[in-house]
């Protein structure tokens, strides 16, 4: 049985009004070398339902569709690796179901990747909110060493898994996961450990990748313990890095990534919460070698000045 090229993995909870729209753009594919992984975490709402019947109704397909499901919930991390147990394609693809890809998507970057060989392959997106469709565009390195610093150093680059290709074998040979439990930085998690590993990466310029902002989402809606799972993501990705030889290459981007992460976990905490953070990583961030606008940011809200705070963001943005 011959495999396909491409496994498109896509977690599936609570999306019953977006679900479609995901599905339609998947099954739009100019390219169709491609499987997709729907992977079941114990939905409550109608969203598995519409799958089916979208694949009822379609009679024989080009391609192979699995529908996968979890015993019981388990979260967006441990799902997208039950996807890539299940995914039989050389290279994968995640899409999150409330989100939805561009029709030439996976022929642009299979394209590539057939052309360069390369081992990761990513394209720009859209933000989508309601009707307003708003595209970025972003510089990204081409050498993985210095895609590795950019991503280490929070904010600078999208630490996002969504939006490429990556070849399978990067997370089966080094054994990479996503984080069982979680689900607040899994991206930034499985990012910073697979580009690590990576000969090549490509970034091609191109939308390829529409992501839905919805006010209720996991991401949108910030709560403590999303600050309790970014920090740590971020502990267990700087204790990945101190094991590497060449450790040293990346120390500055992680110094400045852990300021900025602590910077937006005390912006976005309410005034309750936010002294419980206030000497996180004291002892591991070189405030010396910070630029001063980062600097600045964190002393005042280390301090508890969230006026200054503002004011320091408003001359520096």
């Amino acid at each position: 049985m011959k495999h396909p090229f491409i496994s498109v993995i896509v977690p599936v909870y609570g999306v019953e009004m977006y679900i479609g729209r995901c599905f339609d753009s998947l099954l739009s594919q100019t390219y169709k070398d491609f499987e997709i992984v729907f992977v079941d975490d114990c939905t409550p709402d109608a969203s598995i339902d519409i799958i089916r019947q979208r694949i009822q109704s379609l009679g024989k397909l080009d391609i192979d569709i699995k529908i996968i499901k979890n015993e019981h919930n388990k979260g967006l991390a441990v799902t997208r690796n039950v996807g890539l147990e299940n995914a039989a394609g050389e290279y994968v693809c995640f899409v999150d179901s409330d989100d939805y890809i561009t029709n030439d998507s996976l022929h642009l970057l299979a394209n590539v990747v057939i052309s360069s060989g390369a081992d990761i392959v990513k394209g720009n997106y859209a933000r989508v909110c309601n009707k307003k469709v708003e595209p970025k565009y972003f510089f990204h390195p081409s050498e993985s060493k210095d895609y590795c610093k950019a991503i280490l150093d929070w904010g600078k680059i999208a630490p996002r898994i969504w939006g490429g290709i990556y070849k399978k074998s990067l997370f089966i040979d080094n054994k990479i996961t996503f984080p069982n439990g979680l689900d607040f930085g899994e991206d930034l998690y499985a990012s910073a450990h697979i580009c690590y590993f990576a000969t090549k990466i490509i970034h091609i310029n191109e939308i390829v990748y529409n992501y839905w902002i919805n006010p209720n989402s996991y991401c949108s809606v910030y709560k403590e313990k999303n600050a309790i799972s970014l920090i740590e993501n971020y502990k267990r990705i700087c204790n990945f890095y101190k094991q590497q030889v060449d450790y040293s290459e990346f120390e500055e981007s992680i110094n400045r990534g852990r300021a900025k992460i602590k910077i937006s976990i005390l912006a976005q905490l309410n005034s309750q919460l936010r002294p419980k953070y206030y000497k996180l990583w004291n002892d591991e961030i070189s405030r010396t070698k910070l630029p001063l606008n980062i600097a600045a940011k964190l002393i005042a809200l280390e301090h508890g000045c969230y006026y200054l705070y503002r004011v320091i963001y408003k001359l520096f943005h």
